[in-house]
């Protein structure tokens, strides 16, 4: 307060300031008085012309000055810090109350710790008055619900499915189908998933209170193939299986998975994925696989002695009577197992012509077939 006036009775008496007020002030004849910048008891004396006096006081109180914390504000998990305005020279943040104890920079406003949903409270109040002097924030922190865990992968769901379950906690929510998904399907409040019949990953959201969570399902071919099948000796050297030839067992076979490339040098460094040995009758076979790239490699150390490949791979017009070993490596050609297809799903052509290989003075072994 700047100024203010005082009356006396009777009138035109004169004012004086007690000059030990708190800050010094001025009153003139008409009783205005100026100077009363700090809070205090002022005194002021009134002397009538007959030299009487008396005196009144007044004190200057620090009014408070209303801050503004700003309005309500609603999250939701997970919010852990909030920046809320800049406390002034005069103004001051405090922590209230809440689930957990956060805190909350007296200065710049910034809160952090908000580690738990519920309602966190936070005091901006005038510094000169005390905490009467103040405004409240409130901070709700709403819980996020849980869609579930992720389906893919080899949690993934099999093709053909005709519906689906979804579960999410907290219930009572809603939950809602990605417009990107590989095809339009319903959900309905309780999770039920209407039929899905395209392969591929599906998301769906999960919303409760405003608050949302997504779970994706993946949908996938559960078809295995296969890749078989056949080490013969190649007795005329054509490259060809005759009726006469014979199976060798124990021949070492290895299946590689490769890209559609595929790359040798890779090829042979890795580990094979897959390891097996043909039968009595020259058969073998790997099974369970997943459509995808993959190599066959016969093993030239499992070969008998005076034994190669055939020199001649690919030859005539049936797949299922050539040789597909190539004579230095091997390896087949790469094989596209598709289990989608039924004519691309069970590979069984990949075979391998063995002819003897006999230099001067060699011993030649008869290889039978075993009954």
């Amino acid at each position: 307060m700047s100024s203010f006036r005082l009356v006396g009775t009777p009138q035109f008496g004169t004012w004086t300031a007690n000059s030990n007020n708190p800050n010094p002030t001025t009153i003139d004849v008409f009783g205005k008085v100026q100077g009363m910048n700090k809070a205090g008891i002022y005194e002021f004396i009134y002397t009538t012309s007959n030299g009487c006096a008396d005196s009144v006081k007044v004190e200057v109180k620090i009014c408070c000055v209303k801050p503004n914390a700003g309005q309500d504000l609603s999250f939701c998990e997970p919010k852990l810090t909030h920046d809320f305005v800049d406390a002034t020279a005069n103004t001051k943040w405090k922590f209230l109350t809440g689930p957990v104890t956060a805190t909350i920079d007296s200065l710049n406003g910034k809160v952090a710790g908000m580690t738990k949903a519920g309602v966190y409270e936070f005091l901006l109040y005038y510094k000169p008055s005390g905490l009467a002097c103040s405004d409240t924030a409130k901070i709700t922190l709403k819980e996020k619900p849980n869609a579930g865990a992720d389906l893919i992968g080899i949690n993934a769901i099999c093709s053909p499915v005709s519906g689906y379950k979804l579960s999410a906690t907290p219930t009572g929510g809603t939950w809602t189908g990605l417009p990107s998904n590989p095809e339009s399907v319903t959900i309905d409040a309780s999770g039920n998933v209407s039929t899905m019949t395209k392969i591929g990953i599906y998301e769906f959201v999960y919303t409760l209170n405003g608050c949302s969570d997504s779970v994706k399902v993946e949908l996938k071919t559960c078809l295995t193939g296969s890749i078989g099948d056949f080490v013969w000796v190649d007795k005329i050297k054509d490259g060809i299986q005759q009726a006469n030839e014979v199976g060798i067992p124990n021949i070492v076979v290895e299946l590689y998975q490769t890209d559609i490339n595929g790359n040798s040098l890779a090829r042979q460094i890795a580990a094979p994925y897959k390891t097996t040995q043909t039968d009595e009758n020259g058969k073998y076979l790997f099974t369970n696989l997943l459509s995808g790239s993959y190599q066959v490699k016969f093993v030239s150390s499992s070969i008998p002695s005076n034994y190669k490949f055939s020199n001649l791979k690919n030859q005539g017009g049936d797949d299922n009577k050539d040789s597909d070993a190539d004579p230095i490596t091997g390896f087949s050609d790469i094989i596209i197992v598709d289990t989608t297809n039924p004519l691309k799903r069970n590979i069984l052509d990949v075979d391998a012509g063995v002819e003897l290989d006999c230099q001067p003075n060699c011993v030649i072994v008869s290889i039978k077939k075993l009954r």
